[in-house]
């Protein structure tokens, strides 16, 4: 049956893998392989070179392309790597490879669709020849295209002498190991004798041990018996030690439930005469703060298996769900730079997407977003963090160090922390302080707001105007004022509290109150 030939209409709009089966199709190729052995004609001054005269391994056909207009025999090309290796200057050489489409453009270049180069890498010296070769192939003069039959028959007869050569040296291995097992196995029956004649000894020997074996065991015994009362009287100082620890825990839990209450009291107290809010109250006392709220979402955990693969599709979809699109590549490196627990830089033109991207990614979470637009005339650390006002002897804060205090009191919840546009402004001035920190990653950051100090003052202050308040409730007996206005209207302690902090005419109670609040906040 003759092949298929089309013409290049035909293969126009045809894909790579189209073209490979009108060739295998074509030149008898059964298992899509395009193994093939051929000659690589001599590169004289070339650093590449041509398998010219192909043939296929299976069948042994000789290669053209089935394309109406192109008769010749294919040549393939072969890179430069192979060319060097399996090429001769002077003289051919017959190899073995296999063969791929070459690149679009060289295609379209020469104008044959389906052309193919010698696969890199692929290449393999002809060793040898089927016998069964025709005779025509193997002398065919107009190219003295393969290898000539006295030469085969020369490594032929070769190749017998030295099967035989090597039968003969088998053959007599094989003899020298069977001479050599008989040797042992006598060696091995004179052995044995010489155990049967010894078993009495034997015997004797097993009698010595058994008695060894019974002693030992004696002594194994009393070595149990005395571990055992090492284990009770470490149980014992165990029952002790724990005793110990049980009255050394009531304790401690004791003087813990003293510093809750004193603590309870005195915020109770600066609450009572409005020197705290009831937010502010709530740092003070642990157990009177509100659960967490639920974080709305899936459990990565649960729901998830902990898988991130699972996680990035998730996330994705939801994201699909509110019209925001980002390739998945983009999520999965944003998730694995969160992994890093470290800080993150997103760079990119205006517009592109960052900020969406954060703001989008915590909603998808279930966290919080805060996104903190950089000026451009931000100096120093205090433009970021806010610094403390000796003057009114309060912290100004700024609202990225607001949204720092709410993640850590919200631990349950992630909170994302965008510094918008950051290159506004010289990073190495307003971020400073994270800077030096990223040098020492050993242990946990921590960045000093303000002096120890400035917060003794603050604290040292704060106590006397409590115990003041108090030692003047207790001396006139006042224990029905309930707040800072009922204070101020009782006249003598009113008199009093201005002696006591040494307040003049022109000075106010009230002033001072509101100063006091804003040391506290």
């Amino acid at each position: 049956m003759e092949a298929e030939v089309y013409e290049l209409g035909e293969l126009e709009n045809l894909s790579d893998e189209e073209l490979k089966a009108c060739l295998a199709d074509s030149w008898n190729i059964k298992d899509g392989l395009f193994d093939v052995w051929g000659e690589i004609k001599p590169l004289k001054d070339s650093t590449w070179g041509y398998l010219t005269n192909a043939r296929t391994i299976s069948n042994n056909k000789l290669l053209t392309y089935p394309l109406i207009g192109n008769d010749r025999i294919c040549q393939f090309f072969i890179n430069r790597n192979d060319a060097k290796k399996f090429g001769d200057r002077d003289s051919p050489r017959f190899i073995r490879c296999k063969l791929e489409l070459s690149p679009l453009l060289e295609r379209k270049k020469h104008n044959i669709p389906f052309e193919m180069n010698v696969l890199p890498g692929s290449c393999s010296a002809l060793e040898e020849l089927p016998e069964e070769i025709p005779h025509d192939i193997l002398t065919h003069d107009e190219k003295k295209f393969f290898i000539f039959k006295s030469i085969y028959k020369f490594y032929y007869r070769q190749a017998n002498e030295k099967i035989q050569q090597d039968f003969e040296t088998i053959k007599a291995r094989q003899e020298k190991d069977l001479s050599d097992a008989r040797d042992h196995a006598e060696k091995n029956l004179e052995v044995i004798q010489k155990e049967i004649s010894s078993s009495v000894e034997k015997r004797d020997t097993a009698i010595k041990v058994n008695q060894v074996l019974v002693e030992k065991k004696q002594k194994l015994n009393e070595t149990i018996k005395s571990l055992a009362h090492q284990e009770q009287l470490k149980q014992e100082n165990l029952t002790q030690l724990t005793a110990q620890f049980s009255k050394l825990e009531a304790e401690m839990n004791h003087k813990i439930t003293r510093l809750k209450n004193y603590v309870s009291d005195k915020a109770s107290f600066l609450k009572t005469f409005e020197l705290l809010d009831e937010e502010d109250l709530e740092k003070f006392l642990p157990e009177s703060k509100p659960q967490s709220e639920r974080v709305d979402g899936v459990s990565f955990k649960d729901e998830l298996d902990s898988d991130y693969q699972q996680a990035v599709s998730y996330i994705q979809a939801h994201l699909v769900e509110n019209d925001i699109l980002y390739p998945r590549h983009i999520i999965e490196n944003y998730i694995t730079l969160l992994r890093t627990k470290d800080l993150i830089v997103l760079a990119g033109d205006s517009g592109s997407g960052k900020t969406n991207l954060i703001k989008s990614f915590a909603k998808a979470v279930g966290g919080k977003s805060v996104i903190i637009p950089v000026k451009p005339n931000w100096t120093s650390s205090e433009d970021l963090l806010g610094y403390y006002n000796p003057l009114e002897k309060k912290y100004l804060a700024t609202p990225f160090l607001e949204a720092l205090l709410e993640a850590q009191q919200n631990p349950q919840i992630p909170y994302f922390i965008c510094l918008d546009e950051m290159n506004l402004a010289r990073v190495e001035y307003y971020f400073a302080d994270f800077l030096s920190l990223l040098e020492s990653r050993h242990e946990e950051p921590r960045i000093t707001l303000y002096s120890e100090d400035d917060s003794a003052h603050v604290l040292s202050e704060l106590k006397a105007v409590v115990d003041i308040i108090q030692e003047g409730k207790k001396k006139y007996s006042q224990d029905g004022i309930v707040n800072f206005i009922a204070l101020l209207k009782d006249e003598k302690l009113n008199n009093y509290l201005r002696q006591a902090f040494g307040f003049s005419d022109k000075n106010s109670l009230i002033k001072y109150h509101s100063e006091i609040r804003r040391m506290l906040s």
